[in-house]
């Protein structure tokens, strides 16, 4: 197993630990807390057992391989889509050794796409973190530079190249909505930008899911920024919380 996935096993066992702490006998069920974690183990694990595979009968990982080739659609959301901020950033692509890196000659630039948390540069498959979007204020299309940390990273430092046209008509997002705790359920309904939350003139209302509650912290008062994709927008996921 190559550096990556030790690293990324090593970052989900501390995330499976946090979430072990957090459990609580009241909770009506207690094994859900990690199923977050079983889904990205699952979808890590099937990826290298193919790279380990693809080794062992001497056949080269093709260029255009990607992990979204052997992950199930539901276990590549979870990638692109963690909480953990830590996961962002790596590459899951693993270059031919015989391929030519085109950034030796000149600085390449990568188009980004938004996501729903983060953001993610298909070419050379490398997530975003939803921290970096904001520092950088990274739009649907922009272009960024991607330096490796170090020889052979798998992490970059990112940095704006050039400004794309900021369209995602597929991405809904509210910002600064306030938290509300009604029963068991936390919901959002107004934002401290927009006041009532509408689709069209309709005002709206989301429930937050029990792990975003709980990755977050969150309670009574809260605010935080969400997104979802057009047409589910009742399934939103939390992006952002403002201290």
């Amino acid at each position: 197993m190559t550096e990556i996935y030790l690293e990324m096993l090593d970052l989900l066992k501390k995330e499976m630990k946090d979430s072990i702490d957090l459990i609580n006998i009241a909770d009506e069920n207690p094994s859900q807390q990690l199923e977050h974690q079983i889904e990205l183990l699952t979808a890590i694990k099937k990826y290298a057992d193919h790279k380990k595979a693809s080794k062992n009968t001497s056949r080269p990982c093709d260029l255009g391989t990607t992990c979204k080739d052997f992950v199930t659609d539901k276990e590549m959301d979870f990638l692109l889509n963690s909480n953990n901020e830590d996961f962002s950033g790596f590459v899951i692509k693993e270059q031919h050794e015989d391929a030519v890196d085109e950034t030796d000659s000149e600085t390449q630039k990568y188009k980004i796409e938004r996501k729903i948390r983060g953001a993610f540069i298909p070419e050379i498959e490398a997530f975003i973190p939803e921290s970096i979007v904001r520092q950088l204020d990274l739009k649907h299309g922009d272009y960024v530079f991607a330096e490796p940390y170090q020889k052979d990273s798998r992490k970059f430092n990112y940095s704006l190249a050039e400004r794309g046209n900021g369209e995602n008509d597929d991405r809904i997002q509210w910002n600064k909505c306030v938290v509300q705790k009604q029963g068991a359920m936390f919901v959002i309904e107004e934002s401290l930008e927009l006041g009532k939350i509408k689709l069209g003139e309709a005002p709206h209302a989301a429930v937050l899911s029990d792990e975003d509650v709980r990755q977050f912290e969150l309670a009574d008062g809260s605010v935080i920024d969400v997104a979802c994709l057009k047409g589910n927008e009742h399934q939103v996921k939390v992006i952002w919380k403002h201290g």
